[in-house]
């Protein structure tokens, strides 16, 4: 298995000055909605390559996403970077499978935190789902108390069948953030469609290798930290007026749980991380639940 580096620095993009048109309105949208530096991008990459090395098909598509050009001021530095990360993403996502699997660097560009991903998965010649990687600064501000951007309510307000994969992570930051952001997740419950389906990825968990047991994560000690950490995520049904009625109802309905880890990473003086993919049991568990989710 080859491996590549990951850069760290970001640019300054404004993704609600884009557009977003699916082109597979019969296939069932896997979200994976988290924040910032959650594990998204290196969830679906683990996902991805295990998806290849197992017989299915692997498309990024780069012509879902349209900048809306008569906004911009074709003289204006804005315009012109704009333009110029997308022309990027687009052959990024044309040459996918061979940059996820190349070492250098650069081949895994920086500016996709901003862009969002779309993958398509098939087998055999058949289509089978969409999972779209949603930007973390679309998702959750722990400074700013924002609605939801453009890009986020085109997903809930979209008629596809649908399945969220909800990021969170064991101490992640701390009480006072993880508080905003289920209240962001809570926001979410009471937007989305009913009949969408709810998956809780416990993301990261090789950071407490303590709680393993032959190489793999004790998944009931994971399932327990984070029930209180993120106690109102959980909610039992019994008898609730409004909001919370309607947030147990959707998980005793359809939520699922899954620990996962993307791999691990190694710094290198001078050229970022070098990342070593994860136990195949990992992506295996997840596609699992997705699979369950859109039968």
């Amino acid at each position: 298995m080859k491996q590549f580096e990951v850069i760290l620095d970001e640019p300054i993009l404004d993704l609600n000055q884009t557009y977003f048109d699916y082109k597979y309105e019969n296939i069932p949208l896997i979200v994976f909605f988290g924040a910032k530096r959650s594990g998204k991008k290196m969830t679906l990459i683990r996902l991805s390559r295990y998806l290849i090395e197992n017989g299915y098909g692997v498309e990024f598509i780069s012509n879902w996403i349209q900048l809306k050009d008569n906004e911009y001021d074709v003289d204006t530095d804005e315009s012109f970077y704009s333009n110029i990360y997308f022309t990027k993403y687009k052959a990024f996502c044309d040459e996918f499978e061979r940059n996820i699997y190349k070492d250098v660097a650069s081949d895994l560009p920086y500016y996709l935190n901003y862009f969002g991903l779309l993958v398509k998965v098939s087998k055999n010649g058949k289509d089978i789902c969409q999972i779209l990687k949603v930007p973390g600064i679309h998702c959750f501000d722990a400074e700013k108390d924002l609605d939801f951007p453009t890009h986020i309510q085109e997903i809930i307000n979209n008629s596809l069948p649908k399945t969220w994969v909800i990021f969170v992570e064991k101490n992640w930051e701390n009480e006072l953030i993880r508080a905003r952001y289920y209240n962001k997740v809570f926001n979410l419950f009471n937007l989305m469609n009913p009949k969408d389906k709810v998956i809780l990825l416990c993301n990261k968990v090789d950071k407490h290798p303590i709680h393993f047991d032959r190489g793999k994560p004790k998944v009931n000690y994971f399932l327990k930290e984070i029930k209180e950490q993120y106690p109102a995520i959980f909610v039992k049904k019994r008898k609730q007026q409004g909001f919370f009625s309607l947030l147990s109802s959707l998980f005793t309905q359809s939520y699922e749980f899954v620990v996962f880890s993307a791999g691990t990473f190694t710094k290198r003086e001078g050229v970022g991380q070098t990342y070593i993919p994860s136990n195949e049991f990992y992506p295996d568990k997840l596609w699992k639940k997705i699979l369950k989710s859109i039968k």
